[in-house]
């Protein structure tokens, strides 16, 4: 579309398209593209660059790149693509900027680390409390290994069913609700019953919500690291802020403690189902071949971030309230 609208308004034959397409089979993370769009001006390589959201950064990256390089040199680089002063003026301009990003990150993960301290210091909690706290953390995080093989199993079945290329809705309905949110939600209930299984003494309703919570917040917390890698640094934030896979932990803990107390094993299910619902439909109106169809779609996303955020603040609320009633401190085990 961008290398359309531009051959409108100058010669076709001086415009250069570098941009990538649904059907290439390299993807480029954001810190790729950028990279490669600042050195294609700083290098003299091209005049002007036209782009689109993520290259954008790399406008900004190129024009910090050139910065370094004038005032280093006094002059612009020489006419040559492989100007070794100006790739080292570049590489440090571009490291200082994502020292930017490092920060942002560290920030992001401020909210999970607080519901974690929080959880784990609840007032009048034994020692063992606070070490299976610890531990239901660490069995989220070790969470992403049963993830990447339900995952993978999920993409091997994708490829044997007629989905269509990988442009089509289908095909993104699919990956997005059972290649990640279904595989996601089911590993991380998995290690949830394995781990009220293994606990070393009798546990309390909310015993089973927070351990549901921190195994959620857990993952949450691995899976931030490599999302980390190419997101600006206000994804991030969001990421942070939203901390989605502690709300869909907190939902499916607060059912699943109360099929065990209520000896309704329905509600298992009605919890597992919201939280994938909630994850599923979050991830895939956040396809880009799920907006391009309407781009009202992208109003439904922004309404489940709002829902997560609603979901933190209530779970916060609902722990501090619980721990003063009778009936969430009674024994189940």
């Amino acid at each position: 579309m961008l290398y359309d609208a531009v051959c409108t308004y100058a010669n076709k034959d001086l415009v250069i398209h570098f941009g990538c397409d649904r059907n290439e089979e390299i993807n480029f993370s954001y810190s790729e593209v950028s990279v490669m769009i600042a050195l294609l001006p700083a290098s003299l390589a091209v005049d002007f660059v036209v782009t689109g959201c993520s290259s954008g950064q790399g406008t900004d990256q190129q024009g910090i790149i050139q910065k370094e390089y004038i005032l280093s040199h006094g002059k612009r680089g020489e006419n040559s693509i492989l100007d070794e002063s100006l790739c080292r003026q570049g590489i440090k301009a571009l490291i200082r900027g994502h020292m930017l990003n490092i920060l942002f990150f560290i920030i992001s993960l401020i909210p999970s680390i607080g519901i974690y301290l929080l959880f784990r210091n609840r007032r009048n909690a034994s020692e063992e409390y606070r070490k299976y706290c610890t531990k239901a953390l660490v069995n989220g995080i070790l969470c992403v290994f049963p993830v990447m093989l339900a995952s993978f199993i999920f993409s091997l079945l994708g490829k044997l069913l007629p989905l269509g290329e990988n442009t089509s809705v289908l095909y993104s309905a699919f990956r997005k609700f059972m290649v990640l949110a279904f595989a996601e939600e089911s590993a991380k209930y998995y290690v949830f019953r394995r781990t009220l299984k293994k606990c070393p003494y009798p546990y309390s309703r909310l015993d089973v919500i927070v351990f549901m919570t921190l195994i959620g917040t857990g993952f949450g917390l691995a899976e931030d690291i490599p999302y980390a890698i190419g997101s600006s640094a206000g994804q991030m934030l969001v990421r942070g802020i939203i901390a989605g896979h502690a709300g869909y932990g907190f939902v499916m803990g607060y059912f699943s403690a109360k099929a065990i107390f209520e000896k309704k094993p329905v509600f298992h299910g009605i919890g597992f189902l919201i939280s994938f619902l909630l994850h599923g439909i979050y991830n895939f109106t956040l396809d880009e071949n799920v907006l391009g169809l309407n781009e009202l779609i992208a109003i439904i996303p922004v309404l489940c971030a709002l829902i997560s955020i609603l979901l933190l603040i209530g779970m916060i609320i609902f722990f501090i309230r619980a721990g003063k009633k009778k009936k969430y401190s009674e024994i189940l085990a």
